[in-house]
């Protein structure tokens, strides 16, 4: 009935069976003139008075659907771990302690971090000392929300101490039994688009300062009204804590201040 490489491969589990005179569980594939069909298969033998096998029986269960299903979801986890590892963005998972569980290899090209020696650390440790609190913070509000986030952008250390910037995008992971376990996500480096905005600030900045002092220019005429407004604008318009105007007095080895505005 069945193709001969199919009996072969069943008869030799029935004459394992009954040499060994102990029960047998395994796979074997059959065919009804259609698609290969797969049984889970336990066969035992049946003794007779004598001791010896004197017949051998079996139960079949057919699991055909559940291969197919296990290997398609092998096929998907095998193409979803091949997109993890060769991302540019860094995947990660942490634990309701924000402890990590997984990184992909780009921790390795972003932060200069081996994935397996991050594992079990704090998620807060690759970020800058000033950010750490204020994130952490942050998650727990998170985990008592039960929501994920997305487009935050975090101040991270290199391991060469130099900073980069991560756009992050968390999601909130759950277990069988319904409760939060942790949170899974994706980071990518963005710090050359954040130094430029940066950059763009620094110099729009610079570009008020300028007007403003072109603006007091022509409104004043008092050299010390000058001055005071001049550190008014650098720390308002400028952005700068403080500023100050002196006058180095002739002949003496000190300056005189003549106006001040913030503080330091």
């Amino acid at each position: 009935i069945y193709p001969k490489e199919y009996v072969d491969a069943i008869v030799a589990n029935d004459r394992e069976v009954m040499a060994e005179k102990r029960p047998h569980r395994t796979v074997e594939r059959v065919t009804f003139g259609g698609p290969d069909r797969f049984f889970l298969v336990s066969k035992f033998p049946i003794l007779g008075s004598d001791g010896n096998v004197a017949l051998l029986g079996g139960i079949a269960l057919d699991i055909t659907d559940r291969l197919h299903m296990e290997q398609a979801l092998k096929i998907s986890e095998e193409r979803f771990r091949g997109i993890v590892e060769t991302t540019e963005e860094r995947v990660w998972e942490c634990d309701l302690q924000l402890r990590m569980t997984y990184n992909n290899p780009a921790l390795m090209r972003l932060l200069g971090y081996e994935p397996t020696e991050m594992l079990g650390k704090s998620s807060v440790e690759i970020l800058d000392e000033e950010d750490q609190e204020a994130h952490a913070t942050a998650l727990q509000a998170r985990i008592a929300d039960q929501t994920g986030w997305r487009g935050v952008v975090l101040k991270a250390r290199h391991r060469d101490g130099s900073i980069r910037w991560l756009e992050s995008n968390g999601m909130p992971l759950f277990g069988e039994n319904g409760m939060l376990r942790g949170f899974r996500g994706a980071d990518r480096d963005v710090t050359q688009r954040i130094e430029q905005e940066h950059k763009l600030s620094r110099l729009s900045r610079i570009r008020d300062v300028l007007g403003s002092f072109s603006s007091a220019i022509i409104r004043l005429r008092q050299r010390d009204e000058l001055m005071q407004e001049f550190c008014r604008i650098a720390v308002e318009v400028g952005g700068m804590r403080m500023a100050w105007a002196g006058l180095v007095e002739e002949g003496a080895l000190r300056v005189r201040p003549l106006a001040s505005h913030g503080s330091v």
